[in-house]
């Protein structure tokens, strides 16, 4: 059952229209618990920063005025940084495609890079998805690989 509020969380989320749309595309394309875990870590993010022409978008949790490492559920493949997947993408109404990059540490999402910067397209939640590269199984341990 789903918080009367919840509509409204985003809101008061730290991450661009952008950010969210991207985050939606990856989770609908990973399956089952993986799914699961990406959700749980995607609410966890509370703190964002972004490179000059938003380009590097790092995502944290802060507790207590500290950045936190795995304050959620982590993901079974736990390598030091491994790339989890690309989104190919395009905004209806404008020319140009776009890449973004999904990077994790350690078992927990850490950064999204895009190419070209989407500097002039953050505010747009609305986007086209042409194509999701799962690079890395989240779900695969370095010993099952």
């Amino acid at each position: 059952m789903k918080p009367l509020f919840q509509p409204l969380l985003h809101l008061f989320s730290p991450l661009a229209p952008l950010e969210r749309a991207l985050l939606g595309a990856l989770d609908e394309a990973l399956p089952g618990e993986a799914g699961s875990i990406f959700r749980d870590q995607v609410r966890a993010i509370n703190h964002v920063q972004r490179s000059p022409g938003y380009r590097e978008i790092r995502l944290y949790t802060r507790a207590h005025g500290k950045t936190t490492r795995n304050a959620g559920p982590c993901f079974p493949l736990q390598d030091d940084d491994y790339h989890l997947a690309t989104i190919r993408f395009t905004i209806p109404g404008r020319s140009g495609s776009w890449k973004a990059r999904f990077d994790c540490v350690k078992g927990s999402l850490f950064a999204i890079d895009v190419t070209p910067s989407p500097q002039d397209i953050c505010r747009h939640g609305a986007i086209h998805v042409s194509k999701v590269d799962i690079a890395n199984d989240p779900m695969m341990s370095r010993t099952a690989r």
